[in-house]
């Protein structure tokens, strides 16, 4: 028998609670597979909305970086 774990424990809670929404085996599959995935969204989109700001951040250090340079140019 498998050690119970944190993640095996989620998914016998999910498979339940799939298993109440609809008894029949192929729907609370299909129940599980959507509550996985609402649970997925808001990890996907705190990432995006994370890269989204290092990109930024990259951005307005390569625009002062360019700015910085053309300063010194001019002032040679």
């Amino acid at each position: 028998m498998r050690p119970i774990t944190t993640t095996r424990t989620i998914a016998i809670f999910m498979t339940a609670t799939a298993r109440r929404i609809s008894p029949s085996r192929q729907r609370a599959v299909s129940a599980l597979v959507a509550i996985q995935v609402h649970e997925v969204r808001p990890r996907e989109r705190l990432r995006d909305t994370a890269l989204r700001q290092v990109d930024m951040v990259k951005l307005a250090a390569g625009t002062l970086l360019i700015l910085s340079g053309a300063l010194l140019v001019s002032s040679a």
